[in-house]
């Protein structure tokens, strides 16, 4: 599925002109039946096709009814997650152990990792040990001990889920809150999108990015969309091709052009 990014930091308007979507804004382009007129416009008509258009990157046309969905998420900073750990041996054992699973991505095929030790300071130990590891799959987690209780620490960003040895009390005492329309999630957003603007990395060798459209200390609405684009085939069966895409749109906050007024005239091509 292609996914295409559009990073808006102007948001005084939209864009009137080219020369205005070239600059920064984010145009609207509509396309009337029976004319090659482009029209700019802030607004989306019943029945009109449309393209989206910012910095130089212009969707393919969207026609009315192409529409799957369109959210709005708004900006969160998130919160971490935190468990405590109180430790215990097994009956009839001395080593105790945590176990984390890193349950973010939400697929079956998940890190998990166990962490044994005779006391609490030992575990948390090579949980630390692991969390400035930058090839482990726990890289950026903490854990602290008093005693033989324990609290790890997540990451912002990601979810865990923990088990430990016979007869140990967990507490999900912090609930993970993911980050939305942060300068890292906005520029995490604008590296994986770079695969369908052409920067690719398939040799292995350093790749010239083109400068981020991510502004450090700006925060953004999110706008998620999905489209079902029909096109004719070129082969003479008069046969219909459907591509799904996927339009993501990073608004900053507090301008006139915001992630509610976009998604509402989105939301007229459904």
């Amino acid at each position: 599925m292609v996914k295409n990014l559009f990073i808006v930091n102007d948001v005084t308007a939209f864009a009137a002109n080219a020369a205005e979507a070239l600059a920064g804004k984010l145009g609207i382009v509509s396309l009337t039946d029976g004319t090659a007129a482009l029209v700019f416009a802030a607004t989306i008509s019943a029945g009109q096709t449309v393209s989206f258009t910012k910095g130089g990157i212009t969707t393919g046309d969207i026609k009315s009814k192409e529409l799957l969905r369109s959210q709005v998420s708004a900006y969160n900073a998130g919160t971490a997650q935190k468990v405590i750990v109180t430790l215990a041996a097994p009956v009839g054992e001395t080593e105790k152990f945590i176990k984390l699973i890193d349950v973010t991505v939400g697929t079956f095929n998940v890190p998990v990792k166990s962490y044994f030790g005779a006391n609490a300071e030992e575990v948390i130990a090579k949980i630390n040990a692991d969390g400035i590891d930058d090839k482990s799959a726990f890289n950026g987690y903490s854990a602290t001990a008093a005693l033989e209780v324990i609290s790890v620490f997540a990451p912002l960003g990601r979810i865990f889920r923990v088990a430990a040895s016979q007869t140990s009390v967990i507490v999900y005492s912090v609930v993970p809150i993911l980050p939305e329309g942060t300068y890292a999630k906005v520029k995490a957003l604008e590296d994986e999108c770079s695969v369908y603007e052409g920067v690719t990395n398939k040799v292995g060798f350093p790749v010239s990015r083109p400068p981020s459209d991510a502004v450090l200390g700006n925060t953004y609405d999110m706008v998620y969309t999905e489209f079902l684009l029909s096109n004719s085939v070129k082969d003479g069966s008069k046969t219909m091709s459907l591509d799904k895409i996927k339009i993501i749109f990073a608004i900053k906050r507090a301008g006139v052009v915001t992630a509610a007024t976009l998604n509402t005239e989105i939301q007229k091509l459904g």
